[in-house]
Parts: C-alpha cells; sequence; structure tokens
C-alpha cells in the first residue's frame, strides 16, 4: 500500500518500473468520501497569492506585542462540532490547547529543525572542526586497540 497524499503515490506509483509490475487492487467506493465535504481539490484555476504572482502578500511578523495573538484562546480554522471526531480545530497562533505556549511560537527556528544548520559562510570552517573531532577520535580509538 502507498501512502501520502494522492499526487505523492501517483508519483510513487509511475516512476518506479518495478512498481509498475506489482498486482494493484483499485477501490470502487459506493458512496462518497465524508472527507470530500471538508476539503476539495483544486482545480488549478484558482488565484495564486504570494511573491512573484498576480497578487503580492507581505508576511508579517506576529509578537508577543499584537494583542489579538497574545490574548487569543479559541480555535483557529474550522470547527467541525465533533465532540467524538477527534481533532476538531486547531488552538491558535500562540496557545495549545492546555494553554502552554507552542514550540512554533517560543522557539520557531528549534521547532522546525533550522537552529541545527549553520549559516552557508560558517559550513567550511564548522566542517573543519567536526573533521577535526573525527580524526582525534579515530586516533584515540586506533590507540584503544593496539593495547
Amino acid at each position: 500500500m502507498l501512502d501520502g497524499t494522492w499526487s505523492q503515490a501517483k508519483a510513487l506509483w509511475w516512476r518506479n518500473a518495478w512498481m509498475l509490475k506489482c498486482q494493484r487492487v483499485i477501490l470502487g467506493p459506493a458512496q462518497p468520501s465524508r472527507y470530500g465535504k471538508l476539503r476539495k481539490e483544486p482545480r488549478g484555476d484558482g488565484l495564486s497569492i504570494g511573491p512573484g504572482q498576480p497578487v503580492e502578500w507581505t508576511p508579517l511578523l506576529i509578537s508577543d506585542d499584537v494583542a489579538w495573538a497574545n490574548n487569543y484562546r479559541g480555535l483557529w480554522g474550522l470547527d467541525t462540532q465533533d465532540r467524538f471526531g477527534g481533532e476538531r480545530a486547531p488552538s491558535g497562533p500562540k496557545y495549545n490547547r492546555d494553554g502552554s505556549i507552542r514550540m512554533s511560537w517560543y522557539n520557531p527556528l528549534g521547532w522546525a529543525g533550522v537552529d541545527k544548520l549553520f549559516p552557508p559562510s560558517h559550513l567550511p570552517d564548522e566542517l573543519r572542526e567536526r573533521m577535526g573531532e573525527v580524526e582525534a577520535e579515530l586516533a584515540e580509538l586506533r590507540k584503544q586497540m593496539l593495547r
């Protein structure tokens, strides 16, 4: 079974020759999915928004000084009103449902994993330093092996 979005699964299927040799089962549901009522597939004729698109936008920094974000405690987005269906809607931009501050708010670089990366200008020096550490560790291991 291929896992992913429809476009990911389709790409995986068509780009791997050995996958085309596998048997496949096509399911024809008796009724449309309930999920289809919540999310519509893109049609291709939608409006593109962002840098270099017909409609530009500028991201705004939201900080603790922005009152609505700092004080917002409700749900963010569509609330399906389904009490038994799990996540009804995500909580606001700053707080988790339990009232704790989201990691994406207080440490966005750590949340995204970017804090583990070096700026490109520092990379050669960092690599040389790390290679020196590895070579020193290797020399120590060689000494231990000779004992």
